[in-house]
C-alpha cells in the first residue's frame, strides 16, 4: 500500500486556512441578522467537507486488517 501522505497534509492546510478564514470573520458578525449568517455557513460546509476528506484520506493511506 502507498501512502499518499501529501495529499493528507495539503488537505490539513486547506482545513487550517478555511478555520482561520472562519474565526476572523466572528469579528465582524452580526449574530441578529440572518444574511450575516449565510457567508459563516458557506465556510462552515466547506470545513465540514475538508475535514470530512482529511478523515477518508487517513482511512484510505492507514493499514487496518
Amino acid at each position: 500500500m502507498k501512502v499518499n501522505i501529501d495529499a493528507v497534509k495539503e488537505s490539513i492546510e486547506t482545513l487550517k486556512k478555511d478555520i482561520k478564514e472562519l474565526e476572523s470573520k466572528f469579528d465582524n458578525w452580526d449574530s441578529k441578522s440572518t444574511a450575516g449568517g449565510k457567508p459563516l455557513r458557506s465556510i462552515t460546509g466547506r470545513i465540514l467537507l475538508s475535514a470530512q476528506r482529511v478523515k477518508n484520506l487517513v482511512k484510505d493511506n492507514t493499514y487496518s486488517p
